[in-house]
């Protein structure tokens, strides 16, 4: 959904980097996502799409930690 949501503001505003500001919640939600590509491909699909839409997570009152390879 994140992803979708970016590639339509990038449409729209084809000259503005878009990027993505999640809270932690969020940023869990963006990681863990069954993006029906695969287990041995999403870290791939996810790379690719941070890649194109870099990503600010803020922190809330939780102890999740994105992933070393996503930060």
């Amino acid at each position: 959904m994140f992803f979708e949501i970016a590639a339509e503001v990038q449409q729209a505003l084809p000259d503005v980097q878009v990027s993505l500001l999640l809270g932690e919640d969020g940023a869990e939600r963006l990681l863990t996502w069954d993006y029906g590509v695969g287990e041995e491909s999403r870290d791939q699909y996810l790379r690719e799409h941070l890649e194109r839409y870099p990503w600010l997570s803020a922190p809330r009152s939780g102890q999740w930690r994105e992933p070393d390879w996503a930060a």
